[in-house]
C-alpha cells in the first residue's frame, strides 16, 4: 500500500485551520482536530474531495476514558467519525486501538457494531487496515487484467 504525500495545495489548505507546531498535514494527516468535531469534520471532508486518495483511513485516538474519565470528548469523535462517513460518497475505513482492558475492549467492539450497521469496516490497528486494504487493490489490480 503506497501513501503519496499530499499535494502543497492541499497541505495549505488544510494547514489552514487548528494546525500548530507538533502536527503533519502531509499524508497521514497527524492532529489534534479529533477533539474538535467541526474540524474533525471538515478535514475528512477536505481530504475525500481532494482527488489525492483513494479511501479515507481514519484513526481515532486509544481509548484511555476509563483512565481519565473523559469519555465524552471520545464518543464525540467517534460519532462525528460516523457521521462525516455516512454523509460521504467515498471509501473510509475506521480504526481504533484498544488496549486488553475490559471498558477499552467495550467501547472498541461497540464501535465496531456501529460500523457494521453503517458499512464501514473497522480495524484495531493502522497496519491491520493497510493490509487489507492492500490486499482488496492487488485483488481489484488483478482481477481487471484477467
Amino acid at each position: 500500500l503506497r501513501v503519496p504525500s499530499f499535494s502543497n495545495e492541499l497541505k495549505e489548505e488544510l494547514a489552514g485551520f487548528a494546525f500548530g507546531p507538533g502536527t503533519s498535514v502531509s499524508n497521514p494527516v497527524d492532529s489534534a482536530v479529533v477533539t474538535n468535531p467541526l474540524l474533525l469534520s471538515k478535514t475528512m471532508r477536505i481530504v475525500a474531495s481532494s482527488n489525492e486518495v483513494d479511501v479515507l483511513l481514519v484513526q481515532l485516538p486509544l481509548d484511555v476514558s476509563h483512565l481519565v474519565g473523559d469519555s465524552i470528548t471520545w464518543g464525540v469523535a467517534r460519532e462525528t467519525v460516523l457521521e462525516t462517513a455516512e454523509s460521504l460518497d467515498f471509501p473510509v475505513a475506521v480504526v481504533q486501538p484498544h488496549t486488553a482492558h475490559p471498558e477499552s475492549s467495550a467501547v472498541f467492539h461497540a464501535l465496531q457494531q456501529r460500523c457494521i450497521q453503517a458499512s464501514l469496516p473497522t480495524y484495531a490497528s493502522a497496519g491491520q487496515a493497510a493490509r487489507a486494504i492492500g490486499r482488496y487493490v492487488q485483488y481489484h489490480t488483478w482481477k481487471q487484467t484477467q
